[in-house]
């Protein structure tokens, strides 16, 4: 079991010295984080599926959508 996680430290390692090694003389490459943040897009819902996404009731999403009538919702 050791020896397994050992293996992965090494894995690891070696992934993040040649992403470096790589961008060794390129100061301004985006870094895994920031690649990451850019596919974050905002999308539009349909007011009738927006108590799935933020897992509340039915009710409790009319309510919402009430009392904050700009939130942007198809």
């Amino acid at each position: 079991m050791e020896m397994m996680w050992i293996a992965i430290g090494l894995i690891g390692d070696v992934y993040f010295i040649g992403e470096g090694l790589k961008n060794f003389k390129i100061p301004n490459v985006k870094g895994l984080l920031e690649r990451l943040d850019e596919n974050d897009e905002h999308e539009l819902l349909n007011e009738k599926d927006i108590h799935y996404f933020i897992g509340i009731s039915k009710e409790d999403a009319q309510a919402l959508l009430k009392e904050h009538p700009s939130i942007p919702h198809i």
